[in-house]
């Protein structure tokens, strides 16, 4: 619930204006909200789960997590809300959705804003310059190419 708050309160100004430097917390409720959705209906690796793996410190954070999902709350808003906690950016979970090879989500995030706004044509290098066209399936933060991973993520 706090979560929504700062974001309403952050984003009011900019909306849309997302670039691999924003804060997690500056992620636009409605673009959360789709994140959440997409990762919390994946099993296993692509879920929220896989997305646990590498962004909690210990399977004791895992089961804390899961009493959340038991509870009917999202497994991956809890998540991104504790990773959120240490500055994280939209660039570094980018990076880590690019490792779990989950190429829906990232689209949700390069994306946001373009259906909102139709008739204002988004281009790649409006708020992601680095994003290669979707067809090659890299993403760059910052000007370092991150390469594709085979599946056992080597």
């Amino acid at each position: 619930m706090a979560w929504t708050a700062a974001a309403t309160a952050r984003s009011c100004g900019a909306r849309g204006a997302l670039t691999a430097h924003t804060l997690l917390f500056d992620l636009p409720p409605t673009l959360l909200g789709e994140l959440c959705a997409v990762l919390d209906s994946c099993d296993g690796a692509l879920g929220w789960r896989g997305l646990a793996e590498r962004l909690s410190n210990s399977w004791l954070d895992v089961r804390h997590i899961e009493k959340y999902v038991d509870q009917g709350k999202s497994g991956t808003r809890e998540l991104l809300w504790s990773w959120a906690q240490k500055n994280k950016t939209i660039g570094d979970l980018l990076e880590i959705l690019q490792e779990m090879g989950h190429h829906r989500a990232i689209h949700l995030i390069v994306n946001h804003g373009a259906a909102l706004n139709p008739s204002e044509q988004r281009h790649q290098g409006d708020g992601f310059p680095n994003m290669l066209p979707k067809e090659t399936a890299h993403v760059t933060v910052d000007n370092v190419l991150i390469p594709e991973r085979n599946e056992k993520g080597k």
